[in-house]
């Protein structure tokens, strides 16, 4: 999926089949230029709680780099679901 699909409900099925782990972050975007400092926190928030279970972060976190693109971009909110 690319970052400028929409998610269907198909898509979402398809990711609850996905055995995991999975990343998934909604990010309010209240503030001009806040999607970038609210995607920075929440990365560091998920490579500490992947480190504190034992899994390997970097290859999620890569893909949730990608996946979300050029943070200054967005306006208003924004869900990121990443998966394997």
């Amino acid at each position: 999926m690319s970052k400028k699909e929409p998610v269907t409900l198909e898509t979402l099925r398809n990711l609850a089949e996905i055995p995991g782990p999975c990343i998934t972050i909604v990010l309010a975007g209240g503030q001009p230029n806040s999607i970038s400092i609210e995607l920075k926190d929440a990365i560091n928030e998920i490579r500490e709680l992947m480190k504190e279970r034992g899994i390997v972060s970097e290859p999620l976190l890569e893909r949730l780099r990608e996946v979300s693109g050029d943070p200054q971009r967005h306006v208003g909110p924004v869900a990121i679901l990443v998966a394997p």
